[in-house]
């Protein structure tokens, strides 16, 4: 690791940049293996990184953000206190466990003159070792097996002082007295990885680059909106990273079934949606970790088996790569999918729906009496009762199976759209569109994206959910009664 002061971040560059006054509302900056979240006029309150939280209740004594400007991985924040204007740069690396943080002076205004810090590591540990050295601090919880690496650039002159948390973890506070810019790198992982990830922190300006490069419309290979409405062409970027983000790090381990896999399946439709077969493929794996039913938003519960299996051949139809859909056709139970038609009703309508669009996806791709095997497993009706014509509703409220097959397959002989779909109230903007009400589907999707795009309604910036992290501290504890290291 240099011993010097790192190169002047740039801040925030790319087409997805999004500005203004800093809000009493919280950030989210997220990389596929990373995340910082805070909340615009404060610090940071917690960096995870490699899915364990590494640290928590990050201040510098550099008062109050009064502007700010974002991409999805990066932002800038000035703040005024008592040392004046100081400029504030966020990075989350868009591939690693890395973040970092800088304070500079702005351009022609005198030198930042110091900078004091503190910050909890590992905040869920219960026992955490550290060892402190020129450069920063390393944490190491009680197993051995998980590393976190904070350091401040330049390293001298400075102090750090460090004590066990209150509530886990360890609390360190750090003085710095250098003019120049002061850099925070924090890397963390498994024990083989940690050093790899700490090397990376040298080479911050490609790390920079790379969130810019990504920042641009050009650079996707999704579906992209450039028709010079900003939240549109914004806001579909936006969108789409932060799914491909979030997908990446659920990867990472399985998620709780109760909370995660109704998300999961929405994502799921929504990578494909926008072309991005790879996220949606790993959706698909995420949801074969699961089992039992899920809440997708239809007002009751359906089975995770079945709907993965709909997602997979709307996967198919929009991006391709068949084979994976084929094995889990050719693998489905058909004792389960007797005792669906036996219940009947929503969950059923589901099942019905999956295997007539896996014979759909499949049709070119598998044998001819396979195809007709799905499609009569399809339109065999539920038992006790009469034969019906597959996904037509008994009335109202429509199936789920009805309601999804209008929101994923618009163009198919589904019927008529449901004139109220009151259960998906969410999906206004797609339910307008395969109506044919084309240009109030434009306008209510316009309208979403703007929503997603500002910080109002408790919601971040960029983000289209009302998730906030916790409520912030207040100021930093004093550092009275701590072990002091002095590194001059």
């Amino acid at each position: 690791m240099a011993s010097s002061p790192l190169p002047t971040l740039p801040g925030p560059g790319g087409e997805a940049l999004l500005g203004g006054r800093a809000a009493a509302a919280p950030f989210v900056l997220e990389g596929e293996t990373a995340t910082m979240t805070g909340w615009e006029r404060r610090g940071v309150e917690l960096i995870q990184l490699a899915g364990r939280s590494a640290a928590r209740d990050l201040h510098a004594d550099v008062g109050m953000a009064v502007n700010v400007l974002f991409t999805p991985w990066s932002m800038t924040r000035e703040r005024v206190g008592e040392r004046g204007s100081v400029l504030e740069t966020c990075l989350v690396a868009p591939t690693l466990p890395l973040v970092a943080i800088q304070w500079r002076a702005p351009d022609g205004a005198p030198p930042l003159r110091g900078l004091a810090l503190s910050v909890i590591l590992m905040p869920d540990a219960g026992s955490v070792g550290y060892q402190a050295c020129d450069t920063g601090i390393r944490a190491v919880d009680s197993d051995g097996d998980w590393i976190v690496d904070l350091s401040v650039l330049p390293e001298k002159p400075s102090s750090w002082t460090a004590v066990e948390g209150d509530g886990g973890g360890i609390r360190v506070h750090v003085s710095v007295a250098a003019e120049g810019p002061v850099t925070l790198l924090l890397t963390a992982g498994p024990a083989d990885r940690a050093d790899r990830a700490r090397t990376a922190g040298a080479h911050l300006l490609a790390h920079a680059r790379m969130a810019d490069h990504q920042a641009d419309i050009g650079s996707m290979d999704t579906l992209a909106a450039v028709g010079g409405a900003d939240e549109m062409d914004r806001g579909v970027l936006w969108a789409t990273r932060r799914l491909q983000a979030a997908v990446s790090r659920a990867c990472a381990g399985p998620p709780s079934r109760k909370t995660d896999a109704g998300a999961l399946f929405w994502s799921g439709v929504g990578a494909a949606a926008v072309g991005d077969a790879a996220t949606a493929v790993d959706v698909l794996g995420l949801l074969d970790t699961l089992e039992g039913d899920a809440d997708v938003g239809l007002g009751c519960p359906l089975p995770i088996e079945a709907l993965t299996t709909v997602l997979a051949a709307r996967t198919v139809l929009t991006a391709g790569k068949p084979g994976t859909l084929a094995a889990r056709a050719r693998s489905l139970d058909t004792e389960l999918l007797d005792s669906a038609r036996r219940t009947g009703g929503d969950r059923w309508s589901v099942w019905s729906l999956a295997l007539r669009r896996s014979a759909d996806a499949l049709r070119y791709s598998a044998p001819p009496d396979f195809i007709e095997v799905l499609r009569a497993e399809a339109a065999n009706p539920p038992g006790g009762g009469n034969r019906t014509l597959p996904m037509v509703g008994q009335g109202p409220p429509p199936s789920a199976g009805v309601l999804l097959e209008h929101l994923l397959f618009p163009t198919g002989p589904a019927g008529p759209a449901p004139a109220d779909p009151t259960r998906l109230d969410a999906l206004d903007p797609w339910i307008r569109f395969v109506r044919g009400e084309v240009r109030d589907a434009y306008g209510a999707w316009r309208s979403r994206l703007t929503q997603g795009l500002s910080p109002g309604d408790a919601r971040s910036r960029g983000m289209w959910d009302s998730v906030l992290p916790p409520e912030p501290s207040r100021a930093a504890p004093a550092a009275a009664g701590w072990e002091t290291r002095d590194c001059h």
